[in-house]
């Protein structure tokens, strides 16, 4: 897979989500790649959030403010069913260390860390072992789900910015960095993961399946655009063989 670094964001970040909703402590080895693929991508994002986005400033303010008071709201919401004793406040509690793990004031961090820890809470709580306390939780599910959303709305503004600016700026770390993403996702990620599928298609085929679709998608999305620039060319009749 080839692609400029917005895109390559975000079919890992997509990858990544998928994956998140597997245990891997069976399997250390994907583990580790899935780490690696983590960290890179997040620098990734911080790449891209260097490049000047001055346009979009106010309506990135206001989407990092949303997801703000979705982190605050949240943290009340689980600290509320505290209070009620029993299996809920135990789950609270399970739930709200998660988030803590992440830092205390997730909503002070840099737009950088404050993206990398949502997308990492985000996808600890679809695991089976956070799951199973946010479904005896009503309105939890919700609150997470509204945390995702707003995230994706905040990290959308950012890839929008960018995809302005990318023709005007030439940024050698961002190039260097999708690299490096692409480097662990081609060479180590995907191989792997398709080594799972043949060995535990039961466990692994459909996440291979997924993945695979989505890196289509991107395949397709490239050779429409690389038709459509080759189209607005001036004609040039030299082009033309007999």
């Amino acid at each position: 897979m080839s692609c400029d670094g917005n895109t390559a964001y975000t079919i890992v970040k997509d990858s990544l989500a998928e994956c998140n909703k597997f245990n891997w402590d069976t399997n250390p080895m994907m583990q580790n790649v899935i780490d690696d693929l983590t960290n890179e991508n997040n620098e990734l994002f911080s790449s891209i959030g260097k490049v000047n986005i001055n346009m979009y400033t106010t309506s990135k303010t206001i989407a990092d403010q949303d997801r703000d008071n979705s982190i605050i709201g949240t943290k009340m919401l689980l600290r509320g069913y505290q209070h009620f004793g029993g299996e809920k406040a135990e789950s609270a509690t399970v739930l709200l260390n998660m988030v803590a793990a992440h830092g205390k004031e997730i909503q002070r961090s840099t737009y950088e860390k404050e993206t990398a820890a949502i997308n990492s809470i985000i996808s600890k709580s679809k695991k089976p072992e956070f799951k199973v306390h946010i479904d005896k939780l009503p309105f939890v599910a919700e609150a997470f789900g509204i945390l995702e959303a707003q995230n994706a709305t905040f990290e959308s503004i950012t890839v929008k910015a960018i995809e302005q600016n990318l023709e005007m700026t030439s940024d050698s770390s961002l190039t260097i960095q999708k690299y490096k993403v692409l480097t662990v996702f081609n060479n180590s990620f995907f191989p792997l993961l398709h080594v799972l599928s043949i060995t535990d298609n039961a466990t692994y085929n459909e996440l291979y399946e997924k993945i695979s679709i989505l890196i289509n998608n991107v395949n397709v999305k490239i050779r429409a655009n690389k038709t459509r620039k080759e189209s607005e060319k001036p004609f040039d009749p030299a082009t033309v063989q007999n």
